[in-house]
């Protein structure tokens, strides 16, 4: 679902809002995560229909194979629809990296709390995670914390009764 594949935009910018939030800079680190986000992000638009351009798959270039090697593309959409797809996944793609800041900015206590605990220890386990984010006020309920970040707000098993599975997001 579309709220789904916002909250992963969301996340997988998280590393660099964190850079930017702590540091104050861009580095290198978060350009796998950048990376899959935009690919999620143009999947979303061209193929899902997941935008205000609505839904039609429209995947901008065919790859012309001869031999096993790319000899050429062609283009299956107008330079014009070209620009706005490429709008509409730099507005998800911005829209999450906004997101994910005003999260962690909003959150700055647990992060730091995350750093020292880590600087610490060196790993933590799920619980110890937990433990830190509601030590500092990140987490009010940790079952509701997680449904919230996966989409699923609705009480276990009443999707069941629909013959829905658990991993499901209703709605």
């Amino acid at each position: 679902a579309r709220k789904y594949l916002e909250r992963r935009l969301a996340i997988m910018m998280g590393g660099r809002a964190a850079e930017l939030l702590i540091f104050e800079e861009e580095t290198s680190g978060a350009g796998q995560d950048i990376k899959v986000a935009t690919e999620t992000a143009r999947r979303m638009v061209a193929q899902w229909g997941m935008s205000k351009l609505g839904p039609i798959h429209m995947d901008q270039t065919q790859d012309m194979v001869f031999l096993g090697k790319e000899i050429a593309t062609q283009r299956e959409v107008s330079e014009s629809t070209a620009q706005k797809v490429d709008a509409e996944i730099a507005n998800l793609v911005l829209g999450a990296s906004d997101q994910a800041f005003a999260i962690l900015k909003a959150r700055e206590q647990a992060l730091h709390g995350l750093a020292v605990a880590l600087l610490e220890r060196e790993t933590l386990d799920g619980n110890e995670i937990d433990e830190v984010l509601r030590s500092n006020g990140a987490v009010p309920e940790p079952e509701d914390a997680i449904r919230k970040v996966v989409g699923l707000e609705r009480v276990r098993g009443q999707g069941q009764a629909q013959g829905q599975g658990q991993g499901q997001e209703q709605g």
